[in-house]
């Protein structure tokens, strides 16, 4: 409400309001929140980034799954990752090489739940502190809880041909401690079937066309455990220590059938054979971690050991059945029987010492010692 009379002339150009009485209006903002969602990938100057959140793969299967999603990155049906072709990969776990099941490729994909990763970083041209060589590599940084008292979560996934998945966590962080324990469980069904056929122009066998098809079931289950501690003695100085379990069962089945037939389409040897095969294995893992943070920012000291010890079982049957040799109908089958039995054991130290060097530039160095041992 206005009380005086405006008065404006080219005299007096100033223009006087008076008294002002506001009312206050029934309709009050009270809170503005202002969401945004991150990039699914990330691009940097020396690394590319992949948000796991972003992706649905990471409501259930396992780490394989979920890198099968990245662009550029191929994952094939026994586990070997490729970048853009090249296989010479390397697979860290929150930056250090994992030990679990040998400290393979494969093995450490398919024990890692998606569930438990929070990014993927795909390191082009990586430091001295990740690999002295320069080799391109892959590093899986798992969640943290960031969160005060007790936390806890599962999740049940489920898919077509019986595929399960199941994970459960619990953490409890107070003032200087972090408790934290998770588990999973994956149950995986694979269905695959391949041909191949061949002529051979210029063979002395009487075999001209060789014709092949070769369909597979391989059904996985897969037990996965981690518990650990972060203590933290001050703002500077942390202790974490760490124990992980696994282990596995596959069942695989088999069936190849060969056609050899000559330049005229007739038989010179039709064979069927089965190949059955039954594993297990369990592999535990001990790391122990320790950083000493420098009042100087980005400059620090870390150190690194773990252990791992891991034990595999296979027994593969193959049987072979032939029905048909040059025309003639007959029955002739063979079986071979592959046993296999390994164990290893790794060991891994690790001292790391970063410092800032001028307004852009740092300094890396450290040293580092991997020890295996192995039986077959």
């Amino acid at each position: 409400m206005i009380r005086d009379s405006l008065v404006f002339s080219p005299e007096n150009p100033t223009i006087s309001l008076g008294d002002l009485t506001m009312i206050p209006s029934d309709r009050l903002l009270t809170e503005v929140t202002v969401s945004a969602r991150a990039p699914t990938i990330r691009n940097g100057p020396d690394k590319k980034v992949f948000s796991v959140n972003q992706s649905l793969v990471s409501l259930g299967g396992s780490a394989a799954d979920l890198l099968q999603n990245i662009p550029t990155l191929q994952v094939d049906a026994n586990g070997n990752v490729s970048l853009r072709g090249a296989d010479n990969l390397k697979v860290l776990v929150d930056g250090k090489r994992s030990l679990i099941g040998g400290g393979t490729v494969a093995q450490i994909l398919q024990s890692i739940p998606a569930s438990a990763i929070d990014r993927v970083e795909i390191i082009t041209n990586p430091s001295a502190r990740y690999d002295a060589e320069g080799q391109a590599l892959i590093n899986i940084v798992l969640k943290k809880n960031n969160v005060s008292g007790f936390n806890g979560s599962v999740a049940i996934t489920a898919g077509t041909r019986d595929n399960y998945n199941a994970a459960a966590a619990i953490t409890y962080q107070h003032n200087k401690i972090n408790l934290y324990g998770n588990y999973s469980y994956q149950r995986r069904n694979t269905y695959s079937n391949g041909f191949q056929d061949m002529i051979y122009l210029q063979s002395p066998d009487p075999a001209y066309y060789s014709n092949e098809t070769f369909p597979s079931v391989t059904i996985t289950s897969l037990h996965s455990a981690k518990a650990g501690i972060d203590y933290a003695f001050s703002a500077k100085d942390g202790l974490s220590l760490s124990g992980g379990y696994n282990t596995s069962t596959t069942n695989r089945d088999e069936s190849l059938t060969v056609d050899n037939l000559t330049a005229a389409h007739l038989p010179v040897e039709l064979s069927t054979r089965h190949n059955g095969t039954t594993g297990d294995g369990n592999s535990y893992e001990l790391t122990a971690d320790y950083t000493h943070k420098f009042s100087k920012p980005q400059k620090e000291l870390t150190f690194d050991f773990d252990y791992s010890r891991g034990v595999t079982n296979n027994l593969q049957l193959y049987t072979t059945y032939i029905t048909n040799i040059n025309g003639y109908t007959t029955d002739s089958t063979a079986t071979l029987k592959d046993s296999k039995l390994g164990h290893s054991s790794n060991y891994n130290v690790q001292l790391d010492y970063t410092a800032p060097i001028g307004k852009a530039g740092r300094l890396e160095t450290g040293y580092r010692s991997q020890i295996g041992t192995a039986g077959n």
